[in-house]
């Protein structure tokens, strides 16, 4: 459930900000549009960039034919790599714990 739609966690925590008479007019014809009052539309509204914000940093878009690209690299054997192996066949050099 995304927390924007969860109703049933009590708000315990306050958030003010400043803004300007032009702001505070168009936030309220965007509530009124939206049938909200301002409190549910700003609230809404601020998770719900918050969360894009987020998964923007998560979610990497790519054309169709570069997600088969990837989809094939993902899928095929993996390749020789002579300098890993050697890497990996060399002791650690931190104690182990």
């Amino acid at each position: 459930m995304s927390i924007i739609k969860d109703t049933s966690i009590r708000k315990t925590e306050r958030q003010e900000v400043r803004l300007t008479s032009a702001q505070k007019e168009l936030i309220t014809r965007g509530a009124a549009i939206s049938g909200k009052n301002i409190s549910d539309f700003i609230l809404e509204n601020a998770v719900l960039a918050a969360e894009m914000t987020i998964l923007e940093q998560r979610v990497l878009p790519v054309s169709g034919e570069e997600f088969v690209w990837w989809e094939q690299l993902l899928e095929s054997e993996p390749q020789a790599n002579p300098g890993l192996d050697r890497l990996f066949s060399k002791p650690i050099s931190w104690p182990k714990d």
